[in-house]
């Protein structure tokens, strides 16, 4: 059964837990907006089961994400595990919020970028779409419509200079032609440190991307 304790980052092979895990090793779990999203859903429809898989990685950039990097085989294997343990045969859905990392630049921030690419404006939106790509080509996300949500970044920081331009990359899904990608708006929503999301903030980033779940899915 599904809590708010859950939510572990950090390097896999000494499980941190919880927000700022690497400063703070000695936190617990305690929020994620993947479970907010479900309990918008369930409070729609008290007999839906809502499962989901949660596969972290704090202070990654969008290219360590690439097929055959680690942890895309850890989604793609943790997915697999999941629907073996049940009787469903694919999921109905990815939730993407990802971006910190590689939204201080035309390009990205990422250390591990390559020199070339690092200032290259087509650098994100070119790895999302493959990455939305690559997963849809997943057995166990094969549906009639593979929905994927992604949701911005903060935008509470006053320095004109840390406004996160990949937001701008991410909100682009809401005007492509493909019916069942969307990103979710963090208008509102304050920050902990300038870039975490605070508690409020995850209980409501999660209704949103129930929100855009249910609009995707009726299409």
């Amino acid at each position: 059964m599904a809590d708010l304790r859950q939510h572990w980052d950090g390097p896999i092979e000494s499980r941190h837990p919880g927000g700022n895990s690497l400063i703070f090793p000695a936190n617990t779990p305690h929020n994620n907006f993947a479970i907010h999203f479900g309990k918008s859903l369930v409070a729609l429809d008290p007999n839906r089961v809502i499962g989901f898989v949660l596969v972290t990685a704090p202070g990654a950039g969008i290219r360590q994400w690439d097929r055959g990097s680690s942890f895309y085989n850890t989604l793609s294997n943790k997915a697999m595990t999941a629907l073996n343990a049940s009787n469903r045969t694919s999921f109905d859905g990815v939730l993407w919020h990802q971006g910190e990392t590689d939204f201080l630049f035309n390009g990205t921030s990422d250390i591990t970028a390559p020199a070339a690419e690092k200032l290259a404006p087509d650098y994100y939106p070119d790895r999302l779409n493959t990455l939305i790509r690559n997963l849809r080509q997943e057995p166990w996300f094969s549906g009639d419509k593979p929905v994927f949500i992604c949701g911005e970044t903060q935008k509470t920081n006053p320095d004109p200079n840390e406004i996160a331009p990949v937001n701008r990359r991410l909100m682009a899904l809401n005007n492509d032609t493909d019916r069942y990608t969307g990103c979710v708006s963090s208008n509102g929503l304050q920050t902990t440190d300038g870039i975490h999301f605070n508690a409020a903030a995850l209980r409501e980033i999660g209704r949103r991307y129930a929100s855009m779940y249910l609009q995707l899915k009726s299409r």
